[in-house]
C-alpha cells in the first residue's frame, strides 16, 4: 500500500474567553474513556480518550493509541516516555455542539488536510462531525511525537510521519511521488533538507502563521519522511532503530551534525556509500564535517549521471526508488551496475513494474552477483520489463534470499530462461514459499522431472497446494513431495486428493498425517478412494 497523505500541523487561533470555555468544557467532560495496558518496555501505561461531547459509536480509538504505542516503542527500542497518554478528540463544529475553536489549513492535491498536534503529554485532534478523518494517521502520527519532539522540524515531523508509515503499512513504503507540490517558494521546487533549512530560517525567520508559511511548515513532513524512508532502505531496519534511539537519547543537544554521524555510524560497513549518497541527494550539501566523502561513491553518482538523463532529478518515487537501487548495484559491482545504467529500456524513464524489477535485482546482487548478472542477460529482461516478468524477478529474488544454489538452479531451467509466463510467476512464486519453510524440500521440489522439463497446469496446482501444506507442517508437505506418484506428474484424480489433503490440514493435522500415511494413498489415487477422502474430515 501506498504511504497515507502527511497530517498537517493545525494552526488554530483561540481568545482568553474561548480558552477557558474550552478547558472548563474538558475538566468537567463526563466524556473520558480509558485502558492500562502493558507495554513490553515501559510496563503499566494508562491510556485515556477524552470527549468535549458524547463517544461515538465503536469508536476505536483507545485500540488505535496502544497499537501505535506497542509498534512504536519496538522500534525505539526505549521505554515509551510517560505512563499516562492522553488524546483529546474535540468536535470543532459549534453547530453540533461543539466548541467554537477556529482553524485554518492548506488545501493539498488530495483534499483537506485532516489535523492534530502533540503538546507535553497529550494530543489532541480535531474532528467535526460533518466530515470523516484519517483517524488512525492522526493518532499514530501524534503518539510518535512522544520519541520525536525535539530536534529539527524536518526530523519531528517527518519522524512522526515516518513511523505512521512504518506502523501502518509495515517497513516497506512506497515513497511520496510528490514533494515538488508540497515543498515549493515562490513557485520554485525546495531541492533538499537543507535548502529548506535555508529558507526557513533566512526568509520566513520562523513565521509559519501566512499561508505560504504553513505550506512550508508542511514541506517538513514531506521532505522528512522522504529522507527518512530513503535512509531506511539504504541500511536497513536495524540500523535506523538503532541510529533514532541514539537521536532520542541525546535530543536536548541533537544537530544536523548529530543525525549525519548518526545514521553513518550504524549503517552497515558495505552500506556507508549508498546512505552518503542518499544524504547528499535529499538532505543536501557535502557539509565541513563530511569531508572524507567516497571518491568511490562520487564517481558512481558522475558515471550513472553519464547514461540515464533523469538520474539526477527522478520525477517520481519508482524513480527515486530505481536510481538509488541502479547506484547500489554500482558500489557493489562497479561494472554490472555500469551494465544495468546502459540498458536501453532505462533511457526514457521506468514503469512501476521496471522500478520493483530493480530493486529485486539488486537484492539478488546482494547475495550472489554471478546470479544477478545471469539474469540480466536474459533477452526478456534486457527487451524491458513486463508485469510477469518483474514479478517473477521478485519470486526469484525471494529464493536467493533463503539459498541462492536454489536460485541459481531456478534460474537455469529452459523456460525460465525462454521466457516469462503466468504458469511460470505462480510456481516460482510457490517454491519461494516452500523454501522459506524447507529449503531441502524446495530443492526436491525443484529437481523432479516434473518441474525441471516444463511444468504443467495440473503440476503447477500441485505444487501450489504443497506450498499450501507446508505453511501449516513442513514434515507433512515433505511425505507428500515423496509420494511416487507426487513426482512422476499428477493426474487429476491425484491433484484433487491434494486438494482435499490441503483441506483436511487447515482443520485436524494429525488426521491430514494419518490419510497420508495410509498405504492406499501412497500406492496413487483412484476415483472410489478420492470419494471416501472427499468425507474425511466432514
Amino acid at each position: 500500500p501506498r504511504a497515507s497523505r502527511p497530517i498537517s500541523t493545525v494552526f488554530y487561533t483561540l481568545n482568553m474567553e474561548e480558552a477557558r470555555k474550552l478547558y472548563d468544557n474538558l475538566l468537567r467532560t463526563p466524556f473520558v474513556r480509558s485502558r492500562v495496558v502493558a507495554l513490553p518496555l515501559a510496563g503499566e501505561v494508562t491510556i485515556y480518550v477524552v470527549r468535549n461531547d458524547p463517544f461515538p459509536p465503536d469508536s476505536g480509538w483507545l485500540t488505535s493509541v496502544e497499537e501505535s504505542a506497542r509498534i512504536i516503542e519496538e522500534f525505539m527500542g526505549e521505554p515509551f516516555p510517560t505512563t499516562d497518554v492522553i488524546l483529546v478528540v474535540l468536535n470543532t463544529d459549534p453547530s453540533s455542539g461543539g466548541v467554537n475553536f477556529e482553524y485554518r489549513h492548506e488545501e493539498s492535491r488530495s483534499g483537506p488536510v485532516d489535523g492534530g498536534f502533540y503538546s507535553g503529554n497529550q494530543m489532541w485532534m480535531f474532528r467535526p462531525d460533518d466530515r470523516v478523518v484519517r483517524e488512525d494517521s492522526v493518532i499514530t502520527h501524534e503518539t510518535a511525537h512522544y520519541y520525536f519532539h525535539i530536534g529539527p522540524l524536518w526530523l519531528v515531523e517527518g519522524g512522526a510521519e515516518f513511523m505512521t508509515s512504518y506502523v501502518l503499512h509495515g517497513p516497506s513504503r512506497h515513497l511520496r511521488s510528490w514533494v515538488g507540490d508540497i515543498c515549493r517558494h515562490d513557485d520554485e521546487p525546495i531541492e533538499n533538507i537543507r535548502h529548506y533549512n535555508y529558507i526557513r530560517d533566512h526568509v520566513y525567520d520562523g513565521d509559519f502563521g501566512s499561508s505560504r508559511g504553513a505550506r512550508l511548515y508542511l514541506c517538513a513532513y514531506v521532505m522528512g519522511e522522504v529522507f527518512l524512508g530513503a535512509v531506511f532502505d539504504a541500511i536497513g531496519e536495524e540500523a535506523m532503530s538503532a541510529a533514532v534511539r541514539e537521536l532520542y537519547l541525546e535530543r536536548e543537544s541533537t544537530t544536523e551534525e548529530d543525525i549525519y554521524r548518526a545514521f553513518l555510524r550504524h549503517a552497515p560497513e558495505d552500506r556507508k556509500d549508498v546512505f552518503r549518497y542518499v544524504y547528499r541527494r535529499l538532505h543536501g550539501g557535502e557539509y565541513a564535517f563530511d569531508a572524507a566523502q567516497s571518491q568511490a561513491a562520487s564517481e558512481a553518482v558522475g558515471r550513472v549521471f553519464e547514461h540515464i538523463s533523469w538520474f539526477e532529478d527522478p520525477p517520481d518515487g519508482y524513480h527515486i526508488k530505481a536510481a538509488r537501487n541502479i547506484f547500489t548495484m554500482w558500489i557493489w559491482a562497479p561494472g554490472f551496475g555500469e551494465r544495468i545504467a546502459r540498458m536501453a529500456w532505462l533511457e526514457d524513464g521506468v514503469t512501476e513494474d521496471e522500478s520493483w524489477a530493480i530493486r529485486d535485482l539488486a537484492d539478488i546482487a546482494a547475495k550472489d552477483a554471478e546470479l544477478a548478472n545471469m539474469v540480466a542477460n536474459f533477452p526478456w529482461f534486457i527487451d524491458g520489463m513486463t508485469e510477469d516478468e518483474a514479478w517473477v524477478i521478485g519470486a526469484l529474488a525471494n529464493i536467493a534470499a533463503e539459498d541462492t544454489e536454489l536460485a541459481t538452479m531456478v534460474a537455469n531451467l529452459p523456460w525460465f530462461t525462454d521466457g516469462v509466463t503466468v504458469q511460470a510467476v505462480v510456481i516460482i512464486n510457490d517454491l519461494g514459499k516452500i523454501a522459506a519453510e524447507d529449503t531441502e524440500l524446495a530443492m526436491m521440489v525443484a529437481n523432479l522431472p516434473g518441474f525441471t522439463d516444463g511444468v504443467t497446469a495440473r503440476e503447477t496446482w500441485a505444487i501450489d497446494y504443497l506450498a499450501n501444506i507446508v505453511a501449516e507442517d513442513a514434515e507433512l508437505a515433505m511425505m507428500v513431495a515423496n509420494l511416487p506418484w507426487f513426482g512422476d506428474g499428477v493426474t487429476d484424480t491425484e491433484l484433487q486428493a491434494l486438494r482435499e489433503v490441503r483441506r483436511i490440514v487447515s482443520d485436524d493435522l494429525d488426521l491430514a498425517r494419518r490419510t497420508v500415511e495410509q498405504s492406499w494413498f501412497a500406492d496413487g489415487i483412484v476415483a472410489s478412494e478420492l470419494e471416501e477422502l472427499r468425507q474425511i474430515g466432514r
